[in-house]
């Protein structure tokens, strides 16, 4: 893929995630997908498969309060990507979390996502918040 189809691949499987999941992974994710979550955050691990997005993408919303997200910047090499993502919080005292969004293809569906939290101690302190305040949001 070129940079710019690569580019529009991640927007549309960004737009149909948040509003049909089961579309996304279909569509856009490789039957031989994974994603490892760091070890310092509540949802760590290597998840497999369209079974293990779908896992991790609950945990990791359930942790946190997001009332969005945003794209920022977008990087591309020979069969990856990256792009940097920010969570909205819905506590306007905590920061926003930033992260790099790693993409890796094949067959034209992405394999591998790795994402890179720049603070992980900010998703730890929003799902902190998140738990005192007994939300299930």
């Amino acid at each position: 893929m070129q940079r710019e189809e690569m580019k529009s691949f991640i927007d549309t499987l960004y737009e149909t995630a948040t509003t049909d999941l089961e579309k996304a992974l279909e569509l856009y994710i490789h039957d031989d997908f994974f994603i490892e979550e760091a070890a310092e955050l509540p949802m760590a691990g290597t998840y497999r498969g369209k079974d293990g997005l779908r896992e991790v993408f609950a945990k990791t919303f359930a942790a946190v309060d997001s009332v969005g997200l945003a794209r920022d910047f977008f990087m591309a090499g020979d069969d990856c990507c990256a792009s940097k993502v920010v969570f909205q919080l819905a506590d306007p005292d905590l920061d926003p979390i930033e992260l790099l969004e790693f993409f890796r293809f094949k067959d034209g569906k992405v394999i591998e996502i790795r994402p890179y939290y720049f603070s992980p101690g900010q998703f730890q302190r929003a799902a902190a918040s998140k738990a005192r305040s007994g939300s299930d949001s």
